[in-house]
């Protein structure tokens, strides 16, 4: 769903935000990055890639939300996440 992909996209954010912050200051302020690196696939998207990712992905769950909450997270999720316990078992009722 598209929440737990913004979650993660987020995590990776805050990771990419970390690494960055902690480079020695006159690696922080290269705003162009030397031609003689290239990302590899295997290297995480940086910061920008990932915050527009983010937005991207809030601005299409605003949009999906119009159509009812289900569209954007389970309601499985949510209950898990409310702590509600739901079995799919027929309940009796028993009458006094």
């Amino acid at each position: 769903m598209k929440l737990d992909e913004n979650a993660k996209l987020l995590v990776q954010l805050r990771q990419a935000q970390y690494d960055r912050l902690c480079q020695p200051s006159n690696k922080i302020h290269q705003i162009i990055p030397s031609s003689s690196h290239q990302q590899h696939p295997s290297e995480s998207l940086n910061e920008y890639d990932l915050a527009e990712k983010v937005l991207y992905n809030l601005s299409d769950m605003t949009h999906m939300s119009s159509n009812g909450p289900e569209q954007v997270i389970s309601s499985e999720a949510i209950h898990h996440n409310l702590g509600i316990m739901i079995h799919n078992e027929s309940l009796t009722v028993d009458t006094l």
